[in-house]
């Protein structure tokens, strides 16, 4: 909610507070790097092989393909360029305080984040590119609003024009980006009609398994240390 993730910036600002006290600038990012990767159903694991250059980890990891008779019939690379370190600074954990309180924690794949206000999407979002270099074009995305899917088709595609028109305007998710459903709606409510204020929320997805828990651990760590010193 809205709430918790305001609990959230303020509790990981107070953090940076006294890190900076500290004199520390940066967040290492080698203590985030698994040894081994989690990949698919069965949560198999996988070793990581870790190379370092001056300004990065070169990440490398191989899994087996099978085909359709669950026979191994090769093998596949992943690799994945990661800065040695990202800025300690108040953007960070304002950042680092909304993946804690609306981003997807179980171990899926995918970073997949949401929000309904546009300038938050866009500080996550402007955040990843700065630190990590991942570019907001390289997110995929799609809307859900509060409301049953209409019948009536005409005024189901002025929502879906309404809604999408929102989100390319005040964001910069791309269009070619879009999940085939753009707009998917919401069975558990008796809503038939959207408010007119009402542009739904917007869902991010960037698929990258081994970032995906990289990420997921730094956030699931310093939610941690945060926790551990207001206890």
């Amino acid at each position: 909610t809205g709430a918790t993730a305001s609990r959230m910036r303020i509790s990981y600002i107070n953090i940076l507070s006294s890190l900076k006290m500290m004199e520390e600038k940066f967040i290492s990012l080698s203590d985030f790097i698994p040894s081994k990767v989690i990949c698919g159903k069965q949560q198999k694991e996988f070793p990581l092989d870790i190379k370092k250059s001056e300004d990065h980890f070169l990440l490398s990891y191989t899994t087996h393909v099978s085909n359709q008779y669950g026979r191994n019939c090769g093998n596949r690379k992943y690799s994945l360029m990661l800065p040695k370190i990202i800025r300690l600074e108040e953007r960070t954990f304002e950042v680092l305080g909304l993946l804690q309180a609306e981003m997807g924690k179980t171990n899926n794949g995918a970073l997949v984040f949401t929000n309904h206000e546009p300038e938050l999407i866009n500080a996550v979002v402007g955040w990843f590119e700065k630190e990590f270099e991942l570019i907001h074009s390289e997110w995929r995305w799609y809307t859900k609003v509060n409301i049953n899917e209409p019948e009536d088709l005409t005024y189901k595609k002025q929502i879906e024009d309404k809604v999408v028109s929102y989100w390319l305007s005040k964001t910069k998710i791309k269009k070619e980006m879009s999940h085939p459903k753009s707009v998917v709606y919401t069975k558990e409510t008796k809503n038939k009609k959207l408010g007119f204020y009402d542009y739904g929320t917007l869902i991010l997805e960037y698929k990258n398994n081994l970032f995906s828990q990289i990420i997921k651990k730094i956030v699931r760590d310093i939610s941690y240390e945060i926790s551990h010193r207001e206890s």
